[in-house]
């Protein structure tokens, strides 16, 4: 070893002490000295440590504190992404999330989001996302049969340069992976055609003095797959309705789990109760199907 060989050199030949050594080592002390010169020696062992050397990590462990709650509020943390669906640049779907508060239950971390979609392209928009992750709380969004997410019935079409947000809270200190994917098109609003339409009917179930209830079927009888669609109800009186919502003035959305709905398809679970002698007459005021 030419460190132990060093440092006892140093303290044996520098000092003049040799003959104080250990008899074994004498010997080899006298050797060193009429050869190697201090500056040699430590030329060597600089040479030594040069190569071959090994720097050890430092790990360091965290502080897990548990049995309370606290609640924080972090800003200043957000993630941004754009997603263009299809071939066209005209159809784009920009994703911001924002970190809104963070809080520990027990030992368990909770984040809460702020998400705005913005339609960044110069087409109207039906989006459809996933959303992935440990989320435990959800609104302004709606969730489909078939486990995708959409923006609420008051918004089904996200118009060029307008945004749209929603929140969630998930069970992590990481915001949730939102994926935008198909069906979601780009397309505007437009009056039924043989490949895109609907039909809707309506029936009175029963009528009494100065009013009745009644059911509103629609059928897909074109061939396109629909996305949104939107009936109006014309009646002389107020109207209450169900199962549908509001999207303007006597204007009505099926609800979100009744959609996308299959060619030959029908949403029959639409009810309503009117006002006056003269039942409402239904119409569909614009659809929009996958292409």
């Amino acid at each position: 070893d030419f460190v132990q060989v060093f440092v006892t050199w140093t303290y044996y030949v520098v000092s003049g002490n040799i003959n104080n050594a250990p008899s074994c080592m004498q010997h080899q002390l006298n050797y060193l000295s009429e050869v190697l010169s201090a500056s040699d020696i430590l030329s060597h062992l600089y040479n030594s440590a040069s190569t071959g050397s090994t720097t050890a990590g430092t790990t360091s462990s965290g502080t897990t504190s548990t049995g309370s709650t606290s609640t924080g509020t972090i800003t200043g943390s957000t993630t941004t992404g754009t997603t263009t669906t299809g071939t066209s640049t005209y159809c784009s779907i920009s994703i911001s999330q924002s970190l809104v508060s963070h809080y520990v239950s027990g030992q368990d971390d909770f984040s809460q989001y702020s998400v705005t979609f913005t339609n960044t392209g110069s087409i109207n928009s039906v989006i459809w996302f996933e959303l992935l992750g440990n989320v435990v709380q959800r609104w302004n969004i709606l969730q489909a049969d078939n486990g995708l997410y959409q923006l609420p019935n008051w918004i089904p079409i996200l118009a060029p340069g307008a945004s749209f947000e929603w929140g969630y809270i998930i069970q992590s200190t990481s915001p949730a992976t939102i994926n935008v994917v198909e069906p979601t098109v780009c397309t505007s609003n437009q009056a039924p055609t043989d490949n895109c339409r609907a039909d809707v009917s309506l029936t009175i179930q029963q009528t009494w003095n100065g009013g009745g209830l009644g059911a509103i079927t629609i059928v897909n009888d074109g061939y396109e797959q629909l996305l949104s669609i939107t009936f109006s109800l014309s009646v002389g009186s107020s109207v209450s309705v169900w199962n549908a919502q509001s999207v303007g003035s006597g204007e009505y959305s099926p609800s979100s789990y009744s959609l996308p709905l299959s060619p030959s398809a029908s949403i029959s679970n639409i009810g309503f109760t009117f006002q006056g002698d003269q039942p409402p007459t239904a119409s569909i005021v614009s659809v929009v199907c996958l292409h």
